[in-house]
């Protein structure tokens, strides 16, 4: 699966006429997940300064399981 993942970006960039290279990141939460990503940026003379995180729109009344993306999603901020 991974290497299936990892050829269909490369087709994608190279398709596009695009220069660039593709990290596929693995984690069992989102939070790592986020923070593992952070941690492969800023490779070679690659040095971005941004990070695109996407707005949560589900805020409606937290139960267990959202108590803990909430929780995850705001490590990820702080």
């Amino acid at each position: 699966m991974r290497n299936s993942l990892h050829r269909q970006a490369y087709n994608w960039l190279n398709k596009h006429k695009r220069k660039g290279f593709y990290t596929l990141i693995e984690e069992d939460d989102f939070e790592r997940g986020c923070h593992s990503i952070m941690q492969t940026a800023g490779l070679g003379r690659l040095k971005p300064n941004t990070v695109l995180l996407g707005y949560k729109s589900d805020w409606g009344k937290p139960d267990t399981s959202k108590g803990v993306e909430l929780k995850h999603y705001f490590g990820v901020i702080q």
